[in-house]
């Protein structure tokens, strides 16, 4: 509403963005409204959340398009905490199995990253053909959203989260789409909530495709990552929701029954997000009835025609994303027409309030939604709707004003009756004290809020709880105030539900709910890790692993072959769960932290190097042996090809392809060096091996573990594919293998300078305990180099590098039969 007297001021504010304020400005009657600024208006269109400070000046005539605690919705874990807190309610309440919990399955869950980073692992595990989409918590327009190749990978920090993957998604002429559907809440108490008739259903840009995840276009629906995909000629396409429902009608859908759970969703959604916004404009010392709140909500919807809520955006884009030939001029008409629907459903142009003249509060609540409700144009009100009764079950406990408005709607709506649920009352020298487990908080009440909970948990419904107080206050002559006294009933018995000491009465018996309440958080993953352990051969020496859970067990024991424990272990070491995913220690404390799932296997791998020479002075180098004496009865029998690299996944996938051409197989991950002219060791560790070089490993459900070093790079392991021999091996030939260092075609094969080789060496040779060679040490191997063939090995096209390494072999097979 705007003053007769004089124009009204706006200010737009926050991130500056013409699209965002274009059409909120052609809405605005001009001849009543006039720019302001940050200290004088009358209403606030800001992008983005302003500072408290703004909220402050808020009283009963400034409007601002934003609600404090929108980001229990706008935040993407947060949406999903909420959404996820509703659902174990009621599934406490009605059952597991109820109506109304299957009305809330229409989330994917959510793991917030680092602390249910193990709970994410055991999912993965438990559930091997899903995949997940790695999000930021709190971003837009589709910035760092990728599909995980490998769940393993997921990041530690705490600004990520990871959403499981719908993997079957209904498609639009072959492509994964996305409705973009408009809600504003425009009252917290009592909660009114609309959706717009309008939206879109946003497509990706390429076909989509469940065998190849790395292809974003084909996965991902935002217009922001699909306008850079240049091989599309239309990489941002829009369809409206009235063509979008048309098609679904002539492909034989039921639309209208689509759009009816859309509307319930949102509905829910708003349920679920109400007692946080509430308490948040409680802080706020100033009149919040002019706050309110646009989002845009983005939902997949399956290939059953089930919507599922990805995300809800705070300030959605109002910016005409698509061409005018790919649904653009339709986008910028909805967009438009949204915003000047949503100006006269706020009465912003007005001139009298619906609410002028009227005291009784009941009168001026059902005044204010009944003005509203009548310039709704294309939005339609989805709470309250034509059957409340249907919703009030979904808050912890509706509030006084939310009854009167449900009563406006339906004559009288049912007033639910609360039982305790998961508290102890505690009573001590006359005052009550309510123990709630759900969070180990001891409330103590005041007198009037412990007998009001004292009466409604005996089974006084709450209206007969404010008779008895009116009744009392008429009695001794007290002025009784039927508004008042009734609205603290049901807020002190709102608030014992939202700190979940309250449940509403469902038909489900207290003991089944209980039932169900455990079976639901075992379906969530929350299960405690089962630890294991096992012993290794690495080298020389015995070790025991011990493992905290199967996730980690399902990707190293697959890799590191087991070794009968007939001798104790001289050495364990633990992988244990921290608060940054999965640490290692030894009994000299922790040796790596902050480990993903992914890069367990390779740290282990690393440790175990370094400690299984059983000489103090050997060197270990991260190479592997290739041993010659499969071929023939040539005098090679017990000799050894080295091959190294500054990239140990280089060398065991150049060392695989040698073995190839060789017709052999190479010997396990890891070499020690003893000292003089000792035979070269192989230390029975798994390969590492470079990804796109060979033909991968898959687990037993067809999957492929990633493994990922400590600097970042993804590499496949393969458990040794060879016994390593007890005697060693006699080192012939030195094989340094690189990328881009052949100087052409045809001579990729080359030899070697002792200098090259040692430079190669140094980064991935260590001697004991993980430190640098001392220059003894080095000044040793740099003359056994001497002795040794050296060549380096250009591998940046495979067939070229095999194709040299077959004509080696060939030229010294032949040079060894002419020496014989």
């Amino acid at each position: 509403m705007v003053s007769q007297t004089r124009k009204q001021k706006y200010w737009l504010g926050g991130k500056r963005e013409a699209a965002q304020d274009r059409f909120f400005l052609e809405a605005l009657d001009r001849a009543l409204w006039t720019e302001g600024d940050a200290d004088d208006w009358d209403t606030c269109w800001y992008t983005g959340m302003p500072d408290k400070s703004a909220f402050r000046q808020l009283d009963a005539t400034r409007t601002i398009n934003h609600i404090p605690g929108n980001n229990g919705l706008t935040i993407k874990s947060n949406l999903y905490r909420t959404l996820a807190e509703m659902h174990e309610r009621i599934a406490a309440q009605e059952g597991h199995d109820s109506e109304a919990a299957r009305r809330l399955r229409f989330f994917p869950k959510v793991y917030s990253m680092p602390t249910e980073y193990h709970a994410l692992q055991e999912a993965a595990r438990d559930n091997p053909a899903a995949h997940w989409i790695l999000k930021p918590k709190n971003a837009a327009r589709g910035k760092g959203i990728s599909v995980l190749e490998d769940v393993a990978l997921a990041p530690l920090d705490n600004a990520s989260m990871v959403q499981a993957y719908v993997g079957n998604p209904h498609t639009m002429w072959g492509h994964k789409y996305v409705l973009r559907l408009y809600a504003v809440i425009t009252s917290v108490v009592p909660l009114r909530v609309y959706l717009y008739e309008e939206g879109s259903a946003k497509l990706a840009s390429a076909p989509y495709d469940p065998e190849h995840f790395d292809n974003v276009y084909a996965h991902l629906t935002n217009p922001d990552v699909n306008a850079t995909n240049t091989e599309s000629e239309s990489p941002v396409v829009f369809r409206s929701l009235a063509s979008y429902r048309q098609w679904l009608r002539d492909d034989g859908h039921d639309d209208e029954k689509l759009f009816a759970r859309l509307r319930d969703m949102v509905a829910l959604t708003a349920i679920g997000v109400r007692e946080r916004m509430r308490n948040r404009l409680a802080e706020i010392d100033a009149d919040t009835s002019g706050c309110y709140e646009l989002l845009g909500f983005d939902c997949l919807v399956d290939a059953d025609l089930n919507p599922w809520i990805l995300e809800c955006n705070l300030s959605p884009s109002l910016e005409v994303c698509a061409a005018p030939k790919d649904g653009g001029d339709v986008e910028e008409q909805t967009k438009r027409r949204l915003v000047a629907d949503l100006v006269h459903l706020l009465n912003l142009n007005g001139t009298t309030s619906d609410a002028d003249g009227i005291d009784d509060p009941v009168a001026r609540l059902r005044a204010v939604a009944e003005g509203e409700l009548a310039r709704a144009g294309d939005y339609t009100r989805v709470y309250p709707n034509a059957d409340p009764a249907a919703y009030l079950p979904f808050f912890p406990l509706p509030r006084h004003a939310d009854l009167v408005l449900a009563d406006a709607v339906t004559g009288t709506a049912p007033r639910p009756s609360v039982r305790p649920h998961r508290v102890q009352e505690i009573i001590g020298e006359g005052r009550l004290g309510l123990y709630g487990e759900r969070d180990g908080t001891l409330y103590t009440p005041n007198d009037v809020a412990a007998w009001i909970w004292l009466q409604a948990t005996d089974g006084m419904a709450a209206d007969d709880i404010a008779d008895s107080i009116l009744e009392a206050q008429r009695q001794a002559g007290q002025p009784a105030d039927d508004w008042t006294v009734r609205q603290q009933v049901w807020d002190v018995l709102a608030d014992s539900a939202v700190s979940g000491l309250l449940l509403q009465h469902a038909a489900t018996d207290a003991t089944e709910a209980a039932d169900n309440h455990q079976r639901d958080n075992a379906a969530s993953g929350q299960t405690d890790g089962q630890p294991s352990s096992f012993c290794v051969i690495a080298g020389e020496r015995m070790f025991r692993i011990m493992l905290p859970d199967e996730a980690v067990a399902a990707r190293v024991a697959p890799v590191f072959p087991a070794a009968s424990a007939d001798t104790p272990p001289e050495e364990t070491l633990s992988v244990l769960r921290s608060g940054r995913g999965y640490a290692v220690a030894d009994g000299a404390g922790i040796q790596a932290d902050g480990l993903r799932l992914a890069q367990v296997a390779p740290v282990l791998r690393q440790l175990l190097l370094a400690r299984g020479p059983a000489r103090a002075d050997a060197l270990t180098l991260d190479g592997v042996l290739v041993p010659l004496g499969d071929r023939d009865a040539t005098g090679r029998a017990g000799t050894a090809v080295l091959v190294t690299s500054r990239d140990p996944a280089l060398a065991g996938s150049t060392a695989t392809m040698l073995a190839g051409a060789l017709a052999s197989a190479p010997c396990s991950g890891g070499i020690h060096l003893g000292a003089d002219r000792d035979p070269a060791r192989a230390a029975g560790l798994p390969l590492l091996l470079q990804r796109g070089l060979h033909a991968a490993p898959t687990t037993d459900h067809g999957a492929r573990h990633i493994h990922q070093t400590r600097a970042g790079a993804t590499v496949d392991m393969l458990a040794p594919p060879r016994s390593p021999e007890a005697s060693g091996y006699t080192v012939t030939t030195v094989l340094v293998a690189g990328t881009g260092a052949s100087g052409g075609a045809g001579d990729s094969l080359q030899p070697a300078d002792r200098l090259d080789v040692l430079s190669a060496m140094l980064p991935v040779l260590n001697r004991d305990g993980g430190h640098p060679p001392s220059c003894s040490q080095l000044d040793g191997l740099s003359q056994r180099l001497d002795e040794w063939e050296l060549l380096t090995l250009d591998v940046t096209d495979a067939a070229t590098a095999r194709q040299a390494l077959e004509g080696w072999i060939t030229a010294d097979t032949n040079a060894i039969a002419e020496s014989s």
